[in-house]
């Protein structure tokens, strides 16, 4: 997997720059932070930005988790067992509200916003869609598969 530079992602004062992505890319983000709220988590990580697009119908992304989960798993299936493995995360409860910010943002959840910057750029867009965390999560899942 390249190693890509993840600093044009925030302002310096370490906030996540929110102009750099598209409407359905913020919702997407806003979706993530309602979810952590839900969960009383402050920590960004891949799996939640799996939860929100699958919740969003990235049916390809589900699609892909069930193909690569043990036995018989249909992507209907794939939402509520995401959620289950979410639940099991060790993460202190807190009454605090995640911020959008590099410090709350695990290295996984930092490369795969990167990917999708760097897919953005190979368009000649300057946003980053929806499509794009969709597309970087896939290609992830497909590499890990590849390297097992």
């Amino acid at each position: 997997m390249a190693s890509y530079d993840t600093n044009f992602l925030f302002d310096e004062r370490g906030n996540l720059s929110m102009e750099l992505f598209s409407k359905r890319a913020q919702d997407v983000l806003w979706g993530i932070h309602a979810w952590l709220c839900e969960q009383r988590r402050r920590m960004f990580l891949p799996l939640d930005l799996l939860i929100v697009l699958v919740d969003r119908g990235f049916v390809p992304l589900a699609r892909a988790v069930a193909e690569g989960t043990e036995g018989a798993v249909l992507p209907g299936d794939v939402l509520p067992r995401l959620r289950a493995l979410a639940e099991e995360i060790e993460e202190e409860a807190s009454e605090e509200e995640p911020v959008f910010s590099r410090s709350y943002f695990s290295r996984g959840f930092t490369r795969i916003l990167a990917e999708a910057g760097e897919q953005a750029r190979a368009r000649s867009e300057d946003l980053i869609r929806e499509e794009d965390l969709a597309r970087s999560i896939i290609w992830r899942a497909e590499a890990v598969e590849s390297a097992s």
